[in-house]
């Protein structure tokens, strides 16, 4: 972090195309002005015997440099425009970088008519020489002074683009500066929190100890990198044969954890007959299982459409089941934004509502993860997993019936940002459970919150949906916003450390004992 206040490469990528137009502009009025003394009526008479040399001389060294700034200033800004088209539109500069390349390359379009006036000064005869040089220099000199104007141009639209997008580069140096402190504090700050947290399980949790011990075992040995290097590529590389393996192991942690919380028990539905909706819910193991569950129950599911990396819906569809393939972080206006800021580098992959106004859930599983494989624009990429938890949370407990329950998916018991979720969820539920599966996943991190009985119209639960779509607002329409809430981990841990701890004595357990059986852990 801190290596980048010296040299950031965005910094320099941005400000590459100013600096380099800017040196072929010096570079031409340079010439302009020294090739016009050869014209001054008290040098003309003189001048004629030297010009012809000058430019034989000139054009063989010069010329590369010339060209190589042309180069320079269109590649980057070209570099530019493929590279960050998203974060060039929010900031309204796309055009001006789009303008500057032009430009750049326009100086091509002056070739044949310099072309012919060089190659005339050079091969002109003695006899020519005396009578047309300073002529033909005059020629020469009115096209560069043209093309001298589109380099001007250039750098004028390169400096717009740099002064309206990035302040100058100076102040863009100082302004990220500035935004990298910021960052580098509220890292710090999370590190700071993290430790505390971690420092406090290892005093008072044996399982969460001897846990961290064999992590820490496991990331020396680089068989435990290719181990779950291999998991993850047989995620990211599915066909019907893994998919469907893929939707039989969830089914069967879905009934391992229904045995163990009955979360999928819907007593008192809201309506009718009970709703279920499930985020994430590829490739559909606890959407089935909790229809069986329910025998009439209505089942909405939402997964990441196939083509932006997300996995097929196994699941056989029919009237109870409504699936729709959509990105649930796209979704402002359910989640009460209805103004978009103009330029926005998303603006045209926001979604319509997929929400009819009062409709409710009984039952509202949140099991989507960041997937890999999905690209999204770079404003999105230092937050995508605060803004899929933020989502889900947000949708899912604002139309979760009072007295239904939450399902959700989280990663480290102990990292900040999950317990600060499980501790917010204390407050406004009947019960809290987390639920660690044996029957697949039990070497990684990840386990299940079940939340019962859950208080959603409660005025601890009204803050909480309003504390995550503000994180999804800075994250996705602020855009350099902070996506980190704040957090007082001693605090926390006064009211609710021992409650964690016993939380998660289970779900460190379970993955300690699966990591001792590990191939790559040696010793037990």
């Amino acid at each position: 972090m801190a290596s980048r206040l010296v040299f950031d490469p965005l910094v320099a990528l941005r400000a590459a195309p100013l600096i380099s137009s800017t040196c072929t502009l010096l570079y031409a009025w340079d010439q302009h002005f020294f090739l016009n003394v050869f014209n001054a009526p008290e040098v003309r008479p003189k001048s004629k015997t030297v010009v012809q040399s000058y430019f034989r001389t000139f054009f063989r060294r010069g010329l590369p440099i010339v060209l190589s700034f042309i180069t320079l200033s269109a590649a980057t800004a070209a570099a530019n425009l493929w590279t960050s088209p998203g974060a060039l539109r929010a900031r309204g500069t796309f055009w001006w970088y789009a303008a500057g390349a032009g430009l750049s390359l326009g100086h091509l379009a002056y070739v044949p008519a310099v072309a012919p006036r060089v190659q005339a000064l050079v091969e002109a005869e003695e006899a020519e020489v005396e009578e047309d040089v300073n002529g033909l220099l005059e020629g020469w000199l009115r096209v560069n002074f043209v093309r001298m104007q589109t380099t001007k141009m250039a750098s004028s639209t390169d400096n717009h683009q740099d002064a309206s997008a990035d302040d100058t580069h100076v102040q863009l140096m100082k302004g990220l500066t500035v935004a990298e402190n910021h960052q580098e504090a509220a890292d710090q700050e999370e590190s700071r929190s993290e430790n505390t947290i971690i420092n406090y399980l290892i005093e008072n949790c044996p399982e969460f100890a001897e846990l961290r011990e064999l992590r820490a075992e496991g990331w020396k040995n680089p068989e435990g990198d290719v181990f779950f290097k291999q998991l993850r590529n047989n995620a990211d590389n599915t066909d019907s044969r893994t998919e469907r393996y893929f939707y039989d192991m969830m089914r069967r942690i879905a009934n391992e954890m229904h045995h163990s919380t009955l979360a999928f028990r819907i007593k008192n539905p809201g309506a009718d007959y009970p709703h279920i909706l499930d985020m994430g819910c590829a490739p559909g193991g606890f959407l089935a299982t909790a229809l069986d569950k329910n025998p009439g129950a209505k089942g909405l599911g939402l997964s990441l459409p196939v083509p932006d990396g997300g996995y097929r819906v196994v699941l056989p569809s029919g009237p109870d089941v409504d699936i729709r393939y959509l990105d649930v972080t796209m979704l402002p206006g359910d989640l009460g934004f209805h103004q978009i800021p103009v330029g926005h580098p998303d603006a045209y992959d926001f979604l319509p509502r997929q929400f009819e106004l009062g409709r409710t859930f009984d039952l509202v599983i949140c099991s989507g993860s960041v997937v890999r494989k999905h690209h999204v624009a770079d404003y999105r990429q230092r937050s995508e997993a605060r803004r899929l938890t933020a989502s889900q949370l947000a949708l899912g407990l604002e139309r979760l019936n009072p007295g239904g329950t939450m399902v959700v998916l989280f990663h480290k018991v102990e990292a900040r940002d999950t317990v600060l979720q499980l501790f917010r969820f204390s407050r406004f539920c009947g019960r809290l459970r987390l639920f660690k599966p044996t029957s697949g996943h039990a070497k990684r991190s990840s386990f299940y919150m079940v939340a019962t009985e859950v208080r959603s119209r409660s005025p601890e639960a009204l803050v909480a949906i309003e504390q995550w779509k503000e994180v999804w607002k800075a994250a996705t329409l602020d855009m350099e916003g902070d996506a980190r809430e704040e957090f007082d981990a001693e605090h926390v841990l006064e009211e609710f450390g021992e409650e964690l701890v016993c939380l998660g004595r289970k779900v460190w357990a379970i993955q300690a004992e699966a990591l001792k059986n590990a191939p790559f852990i040696k010793g037990h």
